[in-house]
């Protein structure tokens, strides 16, 4: 932050030398958005398309400062500026794409994320969220066959392979389905969707030390995403739904290992280690970590 901030100073210090200085314009634009502040970024980025109206890079910038401002009309109405404005870049399709799913707009949608691929067809992103749209229109074949091409386009995008594991599981691939997930796990070891997929899957299949190793490896992981916590007013709902989750499967295949008169699990630290604040859902004045 430190450094951003340091840019933003000489950025601001060149514009005050030289006010006509559309660079310095973009380059303090794109520092704001480095620390998120997406209104700050858009009031730049208006003033550097209102000194070059010719530029793909400030009309982006405006439509992109817009979208994170979750005003996606007026994103979709700026990245069809840019559209209009050399060069051409697929990156532009691909969120003109993603602001029109938002707007339940998917036919544009499915044809914005196609003009990507076909600028870029190096750009893994774009056939998954077009497999993504496809899969949630029923086309589970065309998903399989967008999301094989992203694979293609980056062998190591972990998105990828879990959502083709997600559709080849709804199409009782079961043995693909597993080597699916299995692949978005090596390359992205701390996928959880990806964990506890896999662990759901061989857990059916009476593989019961595997999903053991996958229980322990989950309570190892610390999503730090903002959605483990969900706020009420001026409360926060204590609701880890990872730690929830992982509880969850480990009392699956622990009662499934009972059944079977399996061995109980060898690692018993597991459930002593565990604060019990994480997994119920308990309204407190403040926010309880596992690690408090």
């Amino acid at each position: 932050c430190q450094r951003v901030d340091e840019s933003i100073a000489a950025f601001q210090e060149a514009l005050n030398t030289d006010p006509s200085c559309f660079q310095a314009l973009m380059g303090l634009s794109r520092a704001y958005g480095d620390l998120g502040k997406w209104l700050e970024f858009l009031d730049v980025a208006q003033q550097a398309l209102r000194m070059d109206p010719s530029s793909h890079e400030a009309a982006f910038g405006v439509g992109f400062s817009l979208h994170k401002l979750d005003r996606k009309q007026d994103a979709v109405n700026a990245y069809r500026v840019a559209l209009n404005l050399p060069p051409v870049a697929a990156q532009t399709h691909l969120y003109l794409a993603s602001a029109l799913e938002g707007l339940g707009e998917v036919s544009d949608a499915m044809g914005h994320y196609k003009n990507a691929t076909c600028l870029d067809p190096t750009l893994a992103s774009a056939f998954v969220y077009w497999g993504a749209l496809l899969q949630r229109d029923g086309l589970s074949s065309m998903a399989i066959q967008r999301y094989r091409s992203a694979i293609n386009a980056d062998s190591r995008c972990a998105d990828a392979y879990f959502n083709l594991g997600v559709v080849l599981q709804e199409e009782g691939e079961v043995e693909e389905a597993i080597a699916s997930y299995r692949k978005a796990i090596e390359v992205k070891p701390d996928f959880a969707d990806a964990y506890f997929a896999l662990g759901l899957m061989l857990k059916e299949d009476g593989k019961i030390e595997e999903v053991r190793q996958i229980v322990t490896a989950l309570y190892d992981i610390k999503p730090v995403e903002k959605n483990s916590l969900i706020v009420f007013d001026d409360k926060k709902l204590v609701l880890d739904w990872h730690h929830r989750r992982v509880l969850s499967l480990f009392w699956e295949v622990e009662s499934l290992a009972f059944s079977h008169a399996n061995e109980i699990f060898s690692s018993p630290q597991l459930l002593k280690e565990v604060n019990a604040l994480c997994f119920p859902p308990l309204f407190l004045g403040d926010a309880v970590s596992c690690d408090e």
